[in-house]
């Protein structure tokens, strides 16, 4: 993966793409979100070029890309970004949006031989999530026990299990009995949280 300059991660909404995104870019690295990125493409349009700054980041993470499929112009535009950085040794890791296709067509659009496609997915598992369930207990100093019965949450998600973890040591263990039965109704405000890759393959 690290010999290729472009590094498009993928998955469902919550999975922690932006996290693990910007582990493989690097602590020092430029972080643009979709209006950030919008900012960027207008400032190139008029001003003819891309700023050197995003061109030589020594990391660059597009955070959800999106409208790209009638938007032809905007596409060559980012693979022409994302080419200068890779013709001075620069990646860029790009995170799928979840509301549109707009990756599929950057991943179209792309150099063959570029891209490395990070897929990202939740344990499916009863032990994979308790794991998951515990090592939160233990990063925030809670007994592992508060852990038990968070694999049965539906739909199971990271933010959803760490709700459920934290509301239960802060009541004693009486909060997630009535939150396992309502939690697939109400919303959890995200919390994006690094994953362990489905899969990794070459493009």
């Amino acid at each position: 993966m690290r010999d290729r300059p472009i590094v498009i991660i993928m998955g469902p909404s919550g999975v922690g793409k932006t996290s693990v995104a910007r582990r493989v870019a690097g602590d020092a690295c430029r972080y643009l979100d979709t209006p950030a990125l919008q900012k960027a493409i207008l400032r190139r349009v008029r001003t003819g070029a891309w700023s050197k700054a995003l061109i030589k980041a020594r990391g660059l993470v597009m955070d959800g890309p999106v409208w790209l499929r009638n938007r032809p112009g905007v596409v060559e535009l980012i693979v022409e970004l994302l080419r200068c950085r890779g013709e001075i040794g620069r990646s860029t890791v790009v995170c799928q949006c979840d509301t549109d296709s707009s990756i599929d067509v950057l991943i179209a659009a792309a150099p063959c031989g570029t891209l490395a496609l990070v897929g990202l997915r939740f344990p499916k598992g009863k032990r994979g999530r308790l794991r998951f369930a515990r090592r939160m207990c233990e990063e925030r100093g809670i007994a592992k026990e508060m852990a038990r019965g968070t694999d049965q949450i539906e739909p199971w998600r990271y933010d959803r299990v760490i709700e459920a973890i934290e509301a239960t040591d802060q009541t004693g263990g009486l909060a997630f009995t009535s939150m396992k039965a309502t939690i697939s109704a109400n919303g959890v405000p995200g919390a994006k949280t690094a994953a362990t890759p489905a899969s990794v393959s070459p493009c």
